[in-house]
């Protein structure tokens, strides 16, 4: 268990991340995809798309002094170690980013991905987020994108790209809550549920951790699920900004061969090749998000 007098207060924790990816890109551990960012829209909505631009880095890279079955546990690869988060987190950059500055928090115990995030999770999470204007992700399990089974949160900073709004979905979001509990958007094709922050989390984000894993228990409920367990009952996307949280239940990984994680459902997905974003370009996003989902 992490010392307290260890753990990296919300205004140390940004600049940490931005000198460690210098270093780990300097030493050649940070492993960026290179990609090529495309406007796509539909019903007056911008969406980032990311076309990858070369496939081949990731196969090529030799492995890491790392265990090959759980990259995610210690010893960590210290290039990539950012530092201590909380005392059940540990901050680790994303070895294979597409975005800057993208942030793993990593439980320092082995828990499973399909297992709900509980007020310990959402602690590490407000206090990375309270540090700066980002988005925070969940991807509950391999059907909603996540590539590890170990626990592990997403955060990354906002805009996702300079030429989309850092939230495209947030006027929907608006209009449906009106500053009520969770519901649901009927101008959004894809299921969902959707409520507002807590008022001032981040100048108390330990002590909002409770407030927040309740608000996501509700989202769940608002979508006709009993939780009787801390494990999902579907696999799920979570997401998190300093205005809204919101989950969507996941009934497939991709739709005609494209792939969605959370941040699909952020307004920025990425494509393998050009056929793909063609084909991405004839369905529309929202059909494609549609289709992903619960």
């Amino acid at each position: 268990m992490a010392l307290m007098h260890n753990l990296l207060s919300p205004e140390e924790l940004w600049p940490a991340v931005r000198r460690q990816s210098r270093h780990a890109l300097n030493t050649g551990a940070l492993v960026p995809i290179a990609t090529s960012v495309h406007v796509l829209e539909e019903q007056g909505l911008r969406f980032a798309v990311r076309r990858v631009e070369r496939i081949d880095r990731k196969e090529a890279v030799a492995p890491s002094q790392q265990n090959p079955e759980d990259p995610f546990a210690p010893p960590y690869e210290q290039d990539l170690y950012v530092g201590e988060i909380s005392d059940t987190h540990v901050g680790l950059l994303n070895k294979f980013n597409v975005l800057d500055d993208h942030l793993l928090l990593v439980t320092r115990e082995y828990a499973p991905q399909t297992e709900l995030p509980g007020e310990a999770d959402f602690r590490a999470m407000l206090r990375a987020m309270a540090g700066t204007d980002s988005l925070a992700f969940y991807n509950g399990g391999a059907l909603a994108g996540a590539s590890q089974p170990h626990k592990h949160l997403q955060v990354v900073p906002l805009p996702l790209a300079d030429e989309v709004p850092a939230m495209p979905f947030a006027p929907f979001f608006e209009s449906a809550t009106k500053d009520v509990g969770p519901v649901r958007s009927p101008e959004l094709p894809f299921m969902h549920a959707v409520a507002p922050m807590p008022p001032g989390w981040a100048e108390q984000p330990d002590e909002t951790a409770a407030t927040v894993q309740d608000l996501h228990d509700r989202l769940w409920r608002e979508l006709g699920y009993s939780l009787t367990t801390r494990e999902q009952p579907v696999p799920y996307n979570l997401l998190a900004t300093s205005d809204w949280l919101w989950l969507v239940p996941r009934s497939r990984e991709e739709h005609q061969g494209i792939a969605v994680n959370a941040l699909g459902f952020a307004g920025a997905l990425l494509v393998r090749d050009a056929a793909i974003q063609e084909l991405l370009e004839e369905l529309g996003p929202l059909q494609v998000l549609a289709g992903v989902s619960g």
